[in-house]
């Protein structure tokens, strides 16, 4: 952690001449440290499952909670089982290839991944995703490539890199607080509670709200596994 809170110095200090900045080339310093930590944080947190409370929050006011199963077994595969009362009222899956919802006494759906939208739920829930988007976005990871990002600090602690109208906010201890999604998607994903984990070596967030022009998902992780 040491190399970041270098990087912090060297993108915040006003006292450096341009020949030492030049010497340190902050940009290439920042994306490959940040691009080396998330590879290796991503391979770490692709088997794990989540036991989670999600609320739903609705424009017009509506609200529903259930408790949620997430088992992720890879970047592009993720399993949700939904349950209310204790009783399992839906199972999602996907592979990256095709998604598909099983209902309680409903009809299946089934999406492929270039149609796949969080409405396969209900159609209150209108956002076009990528499975490895949500596992990504589950796991507290980025989820797009630093090429051609641009950086910039946000606060004393932060710095805020964007990536194809894709924003990350990042602290010092290299944890995502914010996503600003607005790619044609309007999203803020916002990032807090994070916690050891055993037998993981980098922290998650237990706590994340998805927020959209429509609705508003609090997603509450009770508890984290890895698994083998």
């Amino acid at each position: 952690m040491r190399k970041f809170f270098l990087i912090f110095f060297v993108l915040t200090s006003t006292c450096l001449s341009s020949e030492v900045a030049k010497f340190f080339n902050p940009r290439t310093i920042v994306v490959d440290e940040v691009s080396d930590y998330y590879s290796n944080r991503i391979i770490e947190t692709n088997r794990i499952i989540y036991k989670s409370k999600v609320e739903y929050i609705f424009k017009d006011g509506k609200k529903f909670s259930f408790k949620q199963k997430f088992k992720l077994n890879s970047e592009d595969y993720i399993k949700i089982k939904i349950y209310k009362f204790s009783v399992k009222v839906a199972e999602f899956f996907s592979d990256g290839k095709t998604a598909k919802l099983e209902r309680l006494f409903k009809k299946d759906k089934v999406r492929s991944e270039e149609n796949l939208n969080l409405r396969i739920f209900t159609k209150r829930l209108n956002l076009p995703i990528k499975t490895r988007e949500l596992v990504y976005i589950l796991n507290g990871n980025i989820f797009t490539d630093f090429d051609s990002a641009k950086i910039s600090q946000a606060t004393d602690s932060n710095l805020l890199f964007i990536e194809d109208k894709i924003s990350f906010t990042i602290n010092s201890e290299m944890q995502i607080n914010k996503i600003t999604i607005n790619d044609g998607r309007k999203v803020i994903i916002e990032y807090s509670d994070y916690r050891s984990v055993k037998n993981l070596a980098y922290k998650i967030p237990f706590k994340i709200s998805l927020i959209s022009s429509d609705f508003r998902m609090n997603i509450n992780h009770q508890s984290a596994i890895i698994f083998n």
